[in-house]
This record gives structure tokens, sequence and C-alpha cells, in this order.
């Protein structure tokens, strides 16, 4: 057995005379790798020729396989690799570069594009069959994210028309932003980080696109790709709440009452079981005519008493005549 040189194999002839000068003649020199059965002829001077056969086996060279780091690539979710993502591997068979087919070893998710710098594992496929198959070559893939156009984080007061380009703040400083009644937080992610990166606040995964923050605190903000940490920011929210409107004077009448600020129509200082412990306060004018219509329903009351008392006198007069003529 020999291996591919690029040259005729060599058939070594073992067993000859020290002292003799023999001559091999070969019915072929292969050259290839392969398998072949050459016949090899002796012939020395006061010696008769003979021929035998053998068979010679000539393996592939394994070339030598030549790899550097490749230029970053733009990372995509789901990207599958191939083998035109393999630009910086070559063979060589001592100084001649070899026409080459590298492919990664396997067609797994293993081969999917990883974030970050990572080693994959590649195969060298010789096109021609004097060269061996190499696998297991390392081979290094270091992705990338373009964080300025890749996604984009804004906060804005659902009430007001300002928006805070939040990804643009300083990560070395705290914002400070305040808001009426809530503030919400929202993440644009790029179609090709779709499924892969995602908002945190706090530590926790937002479910969605948005965060919306009701209680004033400290909020760490984070897009994260697998445990990569893509956009860290800090954000200082106080959520206002609007002041009640209430009245200068508590005891003022509203709008809409028609009896100067009474809105139970009841008396003042009526401390009955109808009041309902309600302590209501009449204005002067309210007074009078509550003293006016009280004076009116006293006389017209006291009239009718008057009218009621002659009826009754009459009417007895009339009883005690009537008796007397029964006489």
């Amino acid at each position: 057995n020999v291996t591919y040189t690029g040259l005729p194999a060599e058939i070594p002839v073992s067993g000859l005379p020290a002292d003799t000068e023999v001559t091999a003649e070969y019915s072929s020199r292969p050259v290839n790798a392969g398998e072949y059965t050459v016949t090899v002829t002796l012939k020395a001077e006061g010696y008769l020729s003979e021929s035998f056969t053998v068979k010679v086996n000539i393996s592939a060279a394994t070339p030598e396989i030549r790899v550097s780091e490749r230029e970053p690539l733009a990372y995509r979710t789901g990207y599958v690799l191939s083998s035109a993502d393999i630009t910086s591997a070559e063979a060589y068979f001592g100084s001649v570069k070899l026409e080459d087919t590298f492919d990664f070893t396997e067609r797994t998710p293993k081969q999917s594009l990883v974030y970050g710098r990572y080693t994959y594992s590649i195969v060298f496929t010789p096109t021609s069959s004097n060269f061996a198959v190499v696998k297991n070559i390392p081979y290094v893939i270091t992705s990338y994210v373009d964080t300025e156009n890749a996604f984009s984080v804004t906060g804005k007061d659902p009430s007001a028309d300002t928006e805070t380009d939040i990804d643009a703040i300083s990560p070395d400083v705290t914002e400070s932003v305040s808001a009426l009644h809530s503030y919400v937080i929202k993440a644009d992610i790029a179609p090709e980080l779709a499924g892969a990166a995602y908002m945190y606040v706090n530590g926790a995964a937002v479910i969605g696109d948005e965060y919306t923050v009701t209680t004033s605190g400290k909020l760490k903000i984070e897009i994260r790709l697998g445990t990569e940490v893509l956009l860290t920011r800090v954000l200082e929210v106080t959520i206002e709440e609007p002041e009640s409107e209430t009245p200068d004077d508590p005891d003022a009448p509203g709008d809409g009452d028609k009896n100067d600020g009474n809105s139970t129509g009841a008396p003042e200082g009526n401390s009955g079981g109808n009041s309902g412990g309600v302590n209501v306060t009449m204005s002067e004018e309210t007074k009078k005519k509550w003293i006016i219509g009280g004076s009116v329903a006293g006389g017209v009351v006291l009239i009718g008493a008057i009218v009621a008392v002659v009826i009754v006198a009459v009417k007895k007069k009339k009883d005690k005549g009537g008796e007397g003529n029964s006489n």
C-alpha cells in the first residue's frame, strides 16, 4: 500500500541477491488513488527472467486545511448556515490549492446561526478521489446585531403628545420622566430579530411589545437576544394623578340649586328624624321665605279653627230648639 503523491507509484521488490544487478519492469505504473494489479518482470545477467503479479493500493492523500476566522455575519432569526457562508477555509496539497467543497458537518439546529462568537464544525469534500474527506474542522463565525437599526425603544405619556427616545439615552445616566395616570414603554423589534430578541423590565420578560407603568419608580429596561444584553437603559418614572376639583366655599350652592343652597328643601336647624343627621344651612333669603310661609300657613290654620267652632255652636243651638218643640 502506498499513498498518493502525484507521481507513479513505487513498487518495492525484496529478496534479491545483494551482489546482483536486477532490473524490474512493470506492466504499468499507476499514479492516481485506487487499487491496481501490476505485473513485475525481474531480469538479471546470468539469470532467467521471472514475472509475477502484485496488487497495488494507492490511498488518497489527506490535504492540508487552512482556516481563518471569516468576517462577522449579520445575525438573523432562524438563519441556517450553508456552504456559501464558509468563506475563509482552503485545502492544499503541497503548494497547490485544491478545488474544494466545504460545508457544515450536519444539517441540524446546531447549524443555525448563533448570536455572538461560535465555533461550528465543517467538512471538506474534495472533487478528486486522490484526496481524502476531512471532517470535524473547527470553524469560527461571529455574528452581530446592528443595534442602531435592529430595534427602537420609546416611552410616551398617553395623555400627551410628547415621546421619549429611550434608546438614545446615555446608558450611564438615569433619565427622569413624568406622566399623568400611566406611562407606556414600547419596543419595536426588526423582523430579522423577531422571536429572538425581547424587552425586559426590571429583569422580567415583557409579553408583547408594550409595557405600561402605573406606579412611580425606577425601571431597568433591556433588550436581550438569548443571554446577550443588546441595550440597557434606566428610567425614573413619576406617575402623577390629577387633583380633585373642590369649591372654595363648601357651603356655597351648586349651579343647579334652585333653593339658594338648600339641596334638601328642609328648614334650618331641623334635627328631627327626617333630617338623617344632615346639618342644613340656609341663606338669609331662604330663612325669610320660610318665616313668611310659616306665618301664612299659621293664619290659615287659625281661621279654619275659628270657622269650625262657629259651625259647632250653631249646630248645638238648633238641636236645643228642636227638643223644646217636641215637649
